[in-house]
């Protein structure tokens, strides 16, 4: 099965990325930065690598879009520390040691620059208008982010570090593990997007992943990261490795999922944003609300639910309408491509990557 995830964010701050987390260089034995405009084949191609890979028994993980989640921005071959990712903006991939461990793949190569030039003025608008549309659903975002402070802030006054040690110990308790003599490493990820078709989250598929899930359920929206950073601190000073999925209304600083695959676990949040369903016996449930709220206090919490709930679905909208206006602009490329070629370009990278697996 491979791993689903989000390597840069729709985010109160704007977009966030965390690509370099996806394949640090120093472990990499080859990186492809594919380059080319929208609608010339990118996801496509690295999907198709993807399936060729998995059918060759090699463990993948895939990457998506924010933008538009049906979409890969990347494609890690992990057994074999290989990355394919996209290198066009927003997500900006440089590269760190050219013609050795990284490559750009150039797909404007197959596309017919007179064509396009006919609908220069037409690309240009619909590109001027989805940059518009992001501005908008970033600032409803950054309010929305607000308000999450707010409801922080008053979760705050009954649920402390006292509260959040407990629960954190309570959870290290119950897993067994031989601690190393050594640092673990922590890697940033998102697992839950902001996108056009709203809050895609791949808890589900990293649950079924584990051989253990613990779920922190809150209906009062608690910050989780209070425990999740406690888990996470205690992992890596015992030389476990983990994964932190950030909240993209805190993208640099609130975990909301955590997973140690050495240790087969996988800690995860549930919300009012966030839904986990799944039920199985290796799935334990632990309810971090406290009873000690006041009905002023659930007022203003629900007050401040409400309000984030439609800036958010405002901001949803606003990437839905970019992600339309942004089709129109793929449709040029894709008359003015001649897509015989990407096969051409697979071949080259599938033989490159066997000639290192």
């Amino acid at each position: 099965m491979a791993k689903h995830f989000f390597a840069g964010g729709n985010t109160a701050d704007g977009f966030f990325s965390y690509f370099d987390n996806m394949l640090p260089i120093e472990e990499a034995k080859r990186i492809f930065v594919i380059k080319g405009g929208p609608g010339t084949g990118k996801s496509t191609l690295m999907k198709e690598i993807a399936s060729d890979m998995e059918k060759a028994c090699h463990t993948i993980e895939l990457c998506h879009c924010s933008s538009d989640n049906n979409s890969l921005d990347g494609v890690l071959i992990k057994d074999i520390s290989v990355l394919i990712v996209d290198g066009t903006a927003p997500h900006i991939v440089d590269l760190k040691v050219p013609g050795i461990v990284d490559e750009i793949v150039y797909l404007g190569d197959f596309w017919n620059e007179d064509e396009l030039q006919k609908h220069k003025k037409e690309i240009m608008n619909c590109q001027n208008k989805t940059s518009s549309l992001y501005g908008n659903a970033y600032s409803y975002l950054a309010a929305a982010g607000e308000l999450n402070k707010i409801i922080e802030n008053i979760n705050s006054k009954y649920f402390d570090d006292i509260h959040a040690k407990e629960i954190a110990d309570r959870v290290l308790e119950a897993i067994e593990f031989n601690p190393k003599n050594k640092f673990g490493k922590k890697r940033k990820l998102f697992l839950n997007g902001i996108t056009p078709d709203g809050i895609i989250n791949y808890a589900e598929n990293l649950s079924y992943m584990s051989d253990k899930t613990i779920v922190l359920a809150t209906d009062v929206n608690i910050n989780t990261g209070q425990i999740l950073e406690r888990i996470a601190k205690h992992f890596i000073e015992n030389g476990i490795d983990i994964e932190a999925f950030y909240s993209p209304f805190a993208p640099a600083s609130q975990i909301e999922h955590l997973y140690a695959e050495d240790l087969g676990l996988f800690i995860t949040t549930k919300n009012r944003l966030l839904d986990f369903s799944l039920e199985d016996e290796s799935i334990t449930n632990i309810n971090i609300d406290t009873d000690s709220i006041p009905e002023e206090d659930k007022n203003l919490l629900k007050f401040n639910f409400e309000m984030s709930e439609k800036l958010i679905n405002k901001a949803v909208e606003c990437i839905h309408e970019a992600r339309e206006v942004h089709s129109e602009i793929e449709k040029y490329y894709i008359e003015s491509m001649d897509f015989g070629k990407l096969n051409e370009v697979k071949e080259s990278i599938i033989n490159k990557i066997k000639s290192i697996s």
